[in-house]
């Protein structure tokens, strides 16, 4: 019987001491995805250099301004074009070919949008176009990046072309732009 009873003992502990292994996380994985998607028109024909900039309403020239500001934002970042101190872009260095052409027509494009958009708000803000003109230059310029062609006013008056530096952070943490 003491030889059952201490097989019985055994063959418990050996049962009883059965390593459990959990295959499950205490917090459930987290996964932070952070996208950008921008969707345009294209209908795959070059635009005709011929073609008169369409009017529209406000909100049509906006999304054509939308649609064309990747393709802008190239221009800049390759300094092909800058932002001038009368809140349109200027041909900076101007690529030769075929290409040339094209950024010569995507500038005239965004430029026609530009001053037609700037007519419409001055008219609803019952402001001068010179003085949303002037207003829309300075935000532009602002909104630059580092490294961007922009036009900014020298001491004597005179508009001068420059490569926006990058803006400094001071000693409190917030940054600084300087000024233009």
């Amino acid at each position: 019987m003491r030889v059952f009873l201490l097989v019985a003992m055994a063959a418990l502990s050996v049962v009883g001491c059965d390593p459990t292994i959990k295959v499950e996380t205490p917090k459930p994985i987290a996964i932070d995805i952070n996208m950008r998607l921008d969707v345009y028109q294209f209908d795959g024909k070059a635009p005709d250099s011929n073609a008169a900039p369409a009017g529209g309403t406000l909100e049509e020239i906006r999304g054509r301004r939308s649609n064309r500001a990747a393709e802008l934002q190239k221009l800049k970042n390759n300094r092909v074009v800058g932002e001038n101190h009368e809140g349109l872009l200027a041909l900076r260095n101007p690529p030769p070919g075929p290409y040339g052409k094209y950024v010569r027509e995507t500038v005239a494009t965004e430029n026609a949008d530009r001053t037609a958009q700037y007519a419409a708000t001055a008219k609803a803000e019952d402001k001068p176009v010179a003085a949303v003109r002037k207003n829309q230059a300075d935000l532009l310029r602002q909104g630059s990046f580092a490294g961007e062609w922009i036009q900014v006013q020298e001491g004597g008056g005179a508009w001068i072309w420059i490569q926006k530096v990058a803006a400094a952070k001071p000693a409190s943490g917030k940054a600084t732009t300087p000024a233009s």
